[in-house]
């Protein structure tokens, strides 16, 4: 039987340089001294995973934005202390967290202690009319 298009050229076997073939995955071949146990694991190698966030950093953060509930910026400064104790000793991430929970802690001690001074300063003035 012969093909209806006439006969094919004979073809030569193709070059490829290197170790590369377009049927590989493009990487040498495994020696196979030691067997291979499922895939590599994610990410790039010599990238350390990032850290355990302290639980406390959160909570100080999260106290400090709820100043209308009260006295909360107490929870957040005492939490922020504290936290910031645990991530130096043990390492972990949240450090950002945790002075921002003190910065914002200790700004509102500041605006409720100027309300009271200012507070204090005008019932006088208005005491001595």
């Amino acid at each position: 039987m012969t093909h209806p298009y006439g006969q094919y050229p004979e073809q030569q076997p193709q070059q490829y340089y290197g170790s590369f073939h377009p049927n590989s995955s493009g990487f040498p071949a495994q020696t196979p001294s030691a067997p291979h146990y499922g895939h590599p694991g994610y990410g790039h190698p010599g990238y350390p995973t990032p850290g355990r966030t302290n639980p406390l950093a959160v909570i100080a953060l999260v106290l400090s934005l709820l100043p209308l509930c009260g006295l909360s910026w107490i929870g957040a400064i005492v939490c922020g202390h504290i936290a910031r104790k645990q991530i130096r000793e043990k390492g972990e991430q949240g450090a950002g967290m945790a002075l921002a929970g003190l910065i914002i802690g200790y700004g509102l001690v500041g605006l409720c202690a100027l309300y009271v001074v200012v507070g204090g300063v005008l019932a006088f003035i208005g005491s001595q009319n």
